[in-house]
């Protein structure tokens, strides 16, 4: 990155994270008020093992995923009706029960809760774009709050993401 575009960047980050906020969020989230659990976007993360690779992300890549596999299994059987050599109805068979087997694991997919390690207080079209992103935000008394969900360097997202909404908005 240019040393010009390095200072947007960090000027950017300044502008995008206001602060540290995770007393604040918490003492909203831990008090009785439990309809407040409603206004957090992405709380729920799957892995999914579907031919030797792992997906991981929210309900809305388990939705994609369905979405693709039921529309491969109607192309498959379309295919299928269409066409007049045995070998080849055979290996389409094969492919649309592969890809009914990949459908049932998604089905079965279950969720796990992510764990928050820090609330920061983030603008709301920031908030916009990181629930796109599958981010977890809790939007609450006018505010968004961006829950990071790992401290580990090798899957720290947080700059990563930050990095990936700074280029976009700066590449159009």
């Amino acid at each position: 990155m240019a040393e010009d575009q390095l200072a947007k960047f960090q000027d950017f980050c300044k502008a995008a994270i206001l602060a540290d906020q995770t007393y604040l969020v918490n003492s909203f989230l831990l008090s009785n008020d439990e309809s407040l659990h409603s206004f957090i976007h992405n709380p729920l993360v799957y892995d999914v093992l579907i031919d030797g690779h792992v997906h991981r992300g929210t309900c809305l890549l388990v939705k994609d995923l369905l979405m693709r596999k039921d529309r491969e299994i109607s192309i498959l059987q379309k295919e299928i009706l269409h066409t007049l050599d045995d070998e080849k109805v055979k290996q389409l068979q094969d492919r649309v029960e592969k890809v009914k087997l990949e459908r049932e694991v998604l089905d079965k997919a279950a969720p796990k809760e992510r764990y928050i390690y820090e609330w920061l207080l983030v603008p709301h079209w920031m908030g916009d774009e990181l629930i796109l992103l599958g981010e977890v935000v809790f939007r609450g008394y006018g505010c968004n709050f961006w829950g990071t969900t790992s401290i580990l360097r090798e899957n720290y997202r947080k700059e990563d993401t930050l990095l990936g909404i700074f280029e976009e908005l700066h590449n159009h």
